[in-house]
């Protein structure tokens, strides 16, 4: 075929996407807000979790230094008698002892700082915060003076600090005062969270005196092997030294699922958007099919004609990958903090603030974004180009063949949601999960259109009895423009079961939850200490606090509960014990080894329950060994039960209370459970318990019932940010649906033109024309209540026990499906007013004459 001398690909490229996206502002304005939204979304959520990841990198950094092994006893404290006896023989060349300790600073707002005491003699071998000297007052006074302690100069300028001053601190819940004597550069972000004391003077505030956290070394890599052999020849039983990356690696791996669901999930409101561009592009395909006839017909290439469409949605794809960024940033102050939050509560405390922007979050994104725009528009932009010219013209061709091809794309459809069924029942990973359900959602889509025909050949019958001729027409004008309609409808359809799916699985996790916390929640008051994470209790409480509260009138029975992180072949896990005797009454069971009368004994004799997640994550079952790393050195325990558990997903041990003793060594109690005798109200004895308690510590005090109730706060503010990517991807949707059905009706304007001329009156124009988007926005509702049940299936089934190892009960929410309806309807009505109001007040000639 011989181009066209007047016709340039330049001008092609230039001319018609501009002009096209000029007379057309509402479209392209649309579409790159649902690309914004999409980008905007996978932005907040990638920028929290690096974010999340580089603070605890930093609260590493901040008290490891250039310490390359650590010796450490595993939750527990060491005596500070083996550093000295390592030093005198020599075995420790560059080594420092330290003990650190979350605090909250009153005079900084109650913010969090990780407060460590260091041998400054020593100290600096390892980790270096004055520079390149110490300035010699400071010294004097950190060594010397009691209870001071040395402050980040940021803080100092910030909050106006002068030494002298005196900060209120509160640790472990006790107030504490301690004198400012100096400041240390803060150059590096780890710098500006910490405070620096002299070893013994943390040791005296923590009334943790003789102990240290753990022994910090620096070993030459050559001598590594040899110096850590000798050291395990000499180390007690149970102590241990490992490398510092291997510690962080196992916090860092226990937080990925965390991590990895949370971008997966973002990626869902990305795909809603996808199904947005698709839907778009090809509406400006099939709107211009006569104009890309016409240009074929005198010389333009197929290849022109494909790089016309990619360029014009390479162009929409660019503005709203960079309005996405824009957009993800300022979101990204909303899903930091919560990301942070939730991993305080389920994982570790960082006290790591004002994280930077990372370039490679945002130019993932931005191209992520774009290539999807690209990919999404290449299927529309291949129909333009391969085309015959006569066909392209022929707008019944057009609608011919994708009546034609519906049954092809149904059988595809069955094909990728068997092929998505397939991965998930063969990989049982998180990967195939996800990959799974995406071709799930893809093979959902593609049936619906089929359905969807159906559906509206139904509803012509039903409606031509009811309504008369209005309503015969408008199912037969969304059969007659099913190449628009039915992508369209498409789109919704999988918008909205997404949002249903993500609200199903939401209420079903509140639901189970809820189940647990009745079945595991028996006693009446329960009391903690402070501390920096709602999930994990592993504050000690004062020891006086027991008796105390045993004779208290009122009170039956006092329950005791240690709590403490300790690691494991699967990383850090939480190690529980009790003196509870109900115990096997108070666990939700999902197998146990025996029956119940004779689970307890077993429990008392040394047998451990663990957590399902920990059974899933390590592969056990009930009747294996399970082996712990004690401070007598490596001991199996049997495994009596395996119980269902929502408060952690890195895995629990719960062991009967003489048991852990023995092992441990350990006499301190992290929570006590009060069982009150009848008569008395939980609310009144917990209040008079808060003013009568003998000690300085301050401690919680909670009914039942408010324990409860804090529970599902956490609960809830654990998935805020799941709700709000369901809110998000809704957002997408409504967008969508909106665009592609307010562009269609714009199209029909010579059509509702001459029904104008041909007698139409406006109130049965408005009645035309808001039928067919109603009975587009009810179709594709109710085809998005099977799907979206579908999809929660697999996120409860699947999802959540590959990626956190917990099972949960169905649970239907009937106001996730009727709130998914009426945003169907709800969109495709409001699509249908504005063109109805628009058309209804132009001349009968205006419309006729108008071209689009």
């Amino acid at each position: 075929m011989v181009k066209h001398p007047h016709i340039s690909l330049c001008r092609l490229l230039i001319k018609i996407p501009q002009r096209y996206l000029v007379r057309h502002p509402w479209q392209g304005i649309l579409v790159v807000l649902g690309i914004a939204l999409g980008v905007g979304v996978m932005v907040a959520i990638d920028l929290a979790n690096q974010n999340a990841l580089h603070a605890y990198e930093l609260s590493v950094e901040s008290v490891v230094g250039s310490a390359t092994h650590q010796i450490y006893i595993s939750g527990q404290d060491l005596d500070e008698q083996i550093y000295v006896d390592l030093r005198r023989q020599g075995l420790l060349p560059t080594a420092a002892p330290i003990l650190t300790t979350l605090v909250s600073v009153q005079e900084a707002g109650g913010t969090v700082f990780n407060l460590m005491g260091i041998d400054p003699l020593v100290d600096t071998q390892v980790r270096n915060y004055w520079g390149t000297s110490v300035p010699l007052n400071e010294f004097t006074a950190l060594l010397t003076q009691p209870n001071t302690l040395l402050v980040p100069q940021a803080l100092m300028d910030s909050r106006n600090f002068r030494i002298g001053d005196v900060l209120h601190l509160e640790i472990e819940g006790r107030p504490v005062e301690m004198k400012i004597v100096g400041s240390f550069p803060s150059s590096r972000p780890y710098q500006e969270n910490i405070l620096i004391a002299d070893l013994a003077t943390v040791q005296e505030v923590t009334g943790k005196i003789g102990r240290i956290e753990r022994i910090d070394l620096i070993l030459e890599t050559t001598q590594a092997t040899a110096q850590i052999a000798a050291l395990r020849q000499i180390l007690p039983a149970g102590m241990q030294i490992a490398p510092v990356t291997a510690r962080q690696g196992a916090i860092e791996n226990m937080t990925a699922a965390f991590r990895l669901n949370l971008s997966a999930l973002s990626l869902l409101a990305l795909i809603v958007g996808l199904f947005l561009i698709y839907n778009t592009m090809t509406f400006s395909v099939v709107q211009r099919r006569p104009l890309f006839g016409l240009l074929r017909s005198l010389g333009v290439t197929q290849k022109e004609i494909f790089a016309i469409v990619l360029s014009e949605a390479a162009l929409m794809g660019m503005v709203g990958a960079l309005l996405g960024l824009i957009i993800g940033v300022s979101l990204a102050r909303y899903t930091v903090a919560v990301v942070s939050q939730t991993i305080n509560d389920l994982y570790f405390t960082t006290t790591v603030r004002d994280v930077p922007l990372y370039p490679a979050s945002l130019s993932k994104a931005f191209f992520v974004g774009l290539g999807a725009t690209l990919l999404t528009a290449i299927p529309p932009a291949l129909e333009a180009a391969r085309t015959a010219p006569r066909n392209v013209i022929s707008r019944a061709f057009l609608e011919r063949k994708t009546r034609l091809s519906l049954n092809t794309i149904t059988l595809a459809g069955v094909g990728l949601l068997g092929t998505g069924l397939l991965i998930m029942w063969v990989l049982h990973t998180w990967a195939g999960g996800f990959l799974g359900l995406s071709l799930v959602i893809l093979g959902m889509a593609a049936i619906s259109a089929f359905i969807f025909q159906k559906m509206v050949q139904l509803g012509e019958t039903l409606l031509g009895h009811i309504l008369g001729y209005v309503g015969k027409m408008a199912p037969r004008n969304l059969l007659r423009a099913l190449s628009r309609t039915g992508v369209a409808s498409m789109s919704l359809m999988v918008a909205v079961a997404v949002s249903i799916g993500m609200g199903i699985m939401i209420f079903s996790f509140r639901q189970t939850v809820i189940t647990w916390l009745e079945q595991s929640l028996q006693g009446d008051i329960y009391i903690s200490a402070p501390g920096f994470s709602a999930n994990r209790l592993l504050t000690p409480i004062d020891p006086q606090v027991l008796p105390f509260v045993r004779n208290w009138p009122g009170v039956a029975r006092a329950d005791v509960l240690r709590s403490l992180m300790i690691d494991s072949a699967w990383g850090p896990i939480q190690l529980s014990a009790t003196d509870n005797p109900d115990i096997g009454h108070e666990r939700y069971f999902k197998a146990t080894l025996g029956s119940y009368a004779t689970l307890f004994s077993r429990f008392q004799e040394g047998w451990v329950f663990i957590s399902e997640p920990l059974a899933n994550r390590a592969n056990l079952k009930v009747g294996d060994a399970l082996q712990l790393q004690t401070p007598q050195g490596l001991h199996e325990f049997p495994i009596a039960a395996i119980y269902h558990d929502y408060a952690s997903n890195s895995g629990i041990v719960m062991m009967w209370l003489p048991v852990y003793r023995k092992y441990w060594d350990d006499s301190a109690i992290t929570a006590i459970g009060l069982r009150l005798k009848p008569g008395y109200d939980p609310q009144s004895v917990a209040n008079d318990l808060q003013r009568s308690l003998p000690t300085q510590q301050r401690l919680t005090i909670r009914p039942n019932r408010v324990l409860r109730q804090e529970v599902l706060r956490v609960f809830d503010q654990t998935f805020a940010i799941t709700s709000a990517l369901r809110v998000l991807a809704t957002l997408v949707a409504f967008i969508g649906i909106l665009s592609a059905l307010l562009l269609l009706q714009l199209e029909r304007q010579r059509e509702f033109g001459v029904l104008r001329a041909l007698g139409f009156s406006r109130h049965e124009l408005w009645r035309l024309m808001i039928l067919e988007t109603g009975l587009m926005g009810f179709s594709a509702g109710l085809l998005a209540i099977p799907s979206g049940l579908i999809i929660a299936l697999v996120l409860i089934q699947v999802i959540n026990v590959r990626s956190f190892g917990w099972s949960l009960r169905f649970a239907l929410d009937p106001s996730a499906l009727w709130i998914g309806m009426v945003i169907s309807l709800l969109a495709a009505i409001l699509a249908g007013i504005f063109p109805a109001f628009r058309l209804s007040h132009l001349s009968v000639a205006e419309t006729i004459r108008y071209d689009s």
